[in-house]
């Protein structure tokens, strides 16, 4: 795919970029390389963009002091006042404080009569950790029978990047790895590709995917167009649940997880964690073929090899060695930034609501529905709950906590043996009781 920039005699892609923290500030760079106009939905930091913009600091792009997009706004009124070719959304996904679609419908300008539905409705791009998080987007956005659609498809992306904001939001780092792999989530009803079990995009839904990761590559960033998205997102999972899961726990940066003091408990932990997540998607049908159990040593060797600490094959620890790497890991080895932490501690830190849901608890809704015991993630949405619950009970004025939130207790059917309806976060196993 080519890394020249669209020609300028072209009309520039129009992009809205919703939440420009960490991950939306360097994903608008890049796409304001590439050439778009790129509207930057901005909040907390709305000051900072519109007067000395950011400091980049970046191992990939180099350093660039106040950078700022083609222009920033704050509020949806702000925003409707054009059509979007692409609509990025780089917000947390906490379906259990609002849904998506919610956030995302005020920032979209509803479709006049005077040219076809196709050409005007823009693509939605989710750039949001977890599984699961895309059915609902479309059945509000597109397929919802009782109101006019708002967007035309969906693009659904997993990010691998390391980055963070520093300094009240004024600064943004960011290490070495930067690739958005990125593909289409087609109709419930589109055909199945036989051979790959994987379902087959529309040729407008297939042709947006590829102008978009024109961009992004033209940008200099690392677009990859994977065919089946939902075992990359499972692949994705296995580290947010594993190194993010047990991070978070410690409350510590992922580098404190890789000392000598701390490798020889941490990576036994974050192993098994990743085989329990691996377990459940064998249970909703992604086999070796979709989801090589081999993915779980990847997603445990991309961040040693960017700690130098060494690598896992076949679940056999192999102590690093320069001599030994390729090219690529060579690339990858020593860019781990030492005070790197995974967003979902960021969040917790800053006191705002956790992607819980997308991460642990729809994994583990499924294991309760397919009888997969997972101790460890129950381990980690049972101590997390609570903080979840508290903020998001806040969010909503709720400071007595006098509404539970959803699934609560009441809303429950435990058995005699005290195994938990569907969904609830304890092992339906025999000795379970409450």
């Amino acid at each position: 795919m080519s890394n020249s920039k669209p020609s300028t005699t072209t009309k520039p892609l129009e992009v809205l970029c919703i939440g420009t923290g960490a991950i939306g500030s360097i994903y608008s760079f890049i796409m304001t390389n590439g050439g778009a106009n790129v509207t930057a939905v901005a909040r907390s930091n709305y000051e900072i963009l519109n007067s000395q913009g950011l400091d980049i600091e970046s191992q990939k792009f180099g350093i660039h002091k106040g950078w700022k997009p083609y222009r920033a706004v704050k509020t949806p009124e702000q925003a409707r006042d054009r059509v979007y070719d692409y609509v990025l959304c780089t917000f947390k996904c906490t379906p259990d404080l609002q849904r998506t679609s919610e956030v995302i419908r005020p920032f979209l300008k509803p479709p006049s009569s005077s040219s076809s539905t196709e050409e005007k409705l823009p693509t939605i791009i989710l750039i949001q950790n977890g599984v699961g998080i895309e059915a609902e987007v479309r059945s509000s956005l597109i397929d919802d029978p009782d109101r006019p659609p708002l967007a035309h498809s969906i693009i659904s992306a997993v990010a691998w990047i390391g980055t963070n904001l520093k300094d009240g939001g004024r600064r943004v780092e960011h290490g070495g790895l930067e690739r958005l792999e990125m593909g289409i989530y087609p109709h419930p009803d589109s055909p199945i590709d036989p051979k790959s079990g994987v379902k087959v995009p529309t040729p407008e839904e297939r042709r947006r995917l590829e102008t978009f990761a024109e961009l992004y590559n033209s940008g200099m960033g690392d677009a990859r167009i994977m065919e089946d998205l939902e075992s990359v997102r499972w692949k994705k999972v296995l580290w947010n649940s594993g190194w993010g899961g047990l991070s978070t726990l410690a409350r510590q940066p992922v580098a404190k997880l890789l000392t000598e003091s701390t490798i020889h408990y941490s990576l036994g932990v974050v192993r098994r964690t990743m085989l329990e997540v691996l377990h459940v998607a064998r249970s909703i049908g992604l086999n070796e073929d979709r989801l090589p159990a081999k993915s779980v040593d990847d997603a445990i060797n991309i961040t040693l090899l960017q700690a130098s600490v060494g690598t896992f094959t076949d679940g056999i620890y192999q102590p690093y060695d320069r001599e030994s790497e390729s090219v690529k890991q060579k690339e990858l080895s020593g860019s781990l930034n030492p005070t790197f932490k995974p967003s979902i501690l960021i969040d917790l830190e800053s006191g705002r609501p956790l992607e819980l849901v997308p991460i642990f608890g729809h994994i583990v809704g499924l294991a309760r529905r397919n009888k997969v015991d997972t101790p460890r993630l129950d381990m980690i949405l049972a101590s997390l709950r609570p903080y979840q619950v508290e903020v998001i009970q806040k969010s909503r004025g709720d400071h007595e906590g006098q509404h539970p939130v959803e699934p609560s207790f009441g809303t429950l059917n435990p058995t005699s043996k005290g195994a938990w309806a569907d969904g609830a976060p304890v092992s339906s196993g025999k000795d379970a009781y409450i």
